[in-house]
């Protein structure tokens, strides 16, 4: 059980997030972002797959009128 967790972080750290950082380089946000999920799963809080969902993320501020009122999104794939 040991074995194959170590086996899993490094391959978090070796090859999923310079994979990771690859896709987010092409622009290919949808399989950089299920990617990194799949990764931090394996090392959550790695600060190296923070800035890449920094990297592949958009932040958004929506007012509404009235005050209060429900927003829905759907979500949008590049």
């Amino acid at each position: 059980m040991v074995a194959r967790r170590e086996f899993r972080m490094r391959w978090a750290r070796e090859k999923g997030a310079p994979r990771d950082a690859q896709l987010v380089e092409k622009g290919q946000s949808r399989a950089a972002f299920a990617l990194a999920e799949q990764i931090e799963r394996v090392i959550p809080g790695d600060p190296v797959l923070a800035r890449l969902f920094n990297e592949m993320s958009v932040s958004l501020s929506i007012e509404t009128s009235p005050d209060g009122a429900e927003v829905f999104r759907r979500r949008l794939w590049f």
